[in-house]
């Protein structure tokens, strides 16, 4: 049997992780260029800019199902929508995990519209505490390599987590692609698992009809899935979809559900629009913006 180390050891590490996690934590709030590319950051210099006439200010914050609806490049999708002023944000899974940091900002600078994935209302699946501290530690690792191979404690290129999404496409990989049945059907019940016991987080809805007092304009969108998923999911989905109309209502408030495509060849995985798909969704969507456009 091995002998266990002795406690000075196991002390001196758990001492070690403590204040690396600690270092992190500093170094997420120092001055500088980090906290330029931080969610909230790139909000503010989307919103503080001076706003171009007659074009719409939109912030969109969703799940990757918006990311891969929408996956061109913030630039060409600012081309595609010239007069539609627009910053998408998006994170992995469902909740708004660190894009919430962006609420403030849209607060204290707001936009015309704010559209929100409505993945976004559902619980985070996300670790509020360990997604942040990896990447954290990969961004802290980058600068680390720049210091010492360059001289400097610089990265050449802006690509942080939090805007990766803005600068590449969504791309169809092959994991997604090789998705069987059986594994899509698992994927089926595990959402209608989260609506049946999905809980509102009352501080959101909270601001956000705040934030629709105030002349905000928000919208939630339903960014449907496969024909499949969504009629696997479709009891829950509205039971918890009817109960969010009924707690999240008013003046400003808007609800849209995106088209349905019959065509499994338009998903990578029964949930993700591929690019045929996107180039169907993208037009629905700048269709409905031209719209608010024009009731505002």
């Amino acid at each position: 049997m091995t002998a266990a180390p002795p406690l000075r050891v196991i002390l001196s590490g758990v001492a070690l992780a403590a204040g690396f996690i600690a270092l992190l934590a500093l170094y997420r709030h120092l001055p500088g260029d980090r906290r330029d590319n931080t969610v909230a950051g790139q909000a503010l210099r989307f919103l503080a800019a001076p706003a171009d006439v007659g074009k719409l200010r939109v912030i969109a914050l969703g799940s990757s199902l918006l990311w891969a609806a929408t996956p061109q490049p913030a630039n060409l999708q600012r081309a595609s929508m010239q007069d539609i002023d627009w910053l998408r944000m998006t994170k992995g899974g469902a909740g708004l995990g660190p894009l919430q940091e962006s609420l403030e900002v849209i607060e204290r600078h707001r936009p015309d519209v704010l559209l929100l994935d409505e993945n976004m209302l559902l619980p985070d699946t996300g670790n509020v505490l360990m997604d942040p501290l990896r990447e954290e530690t990969w961004h802290f690792a980058k600068k680390t390599v720049a210091f010492l191979s360059a001289g400097k404690l610089t990265s050449p290129i802006a690509s942080d987590w939090e805007r990766n999404d803005q600068e590449r496409h969504f791309s169809c990989a092959s994991n997604l692609v090789r998705l069987t049945e059986a594994q899509k059907h698992k994927h089926a019940v595990e959402l209608q698992d989260m609506y049946r016991r999905a809980a509102f987080d009352t501080g959101l809805i909270a601001r956000l009809s705040s934030l629709a007092r105030s002349g905000v304009r928000i919208v939630l969108l339903d960014i449907r899935r496969s024909a499949a998923m969504e009629q696997e999911t479709a009891q829950q989905k509205q039971q918890w979809r009817t109960h969010l109309q009924t707690i999240l209502a008013g003046d400003n408030i808007v609800y849209l559900i995106s088209p349905g495509y019959p065509q499994q060849s338009l998903y990578c995985d029964g949930s993700h629009l591929n690019a045929a798909g996107a180039r169907l969704f993208g037009p629905w969507l700048h269709a409905q913006l031209q719209r608010l456009r024009k009731e505002r």
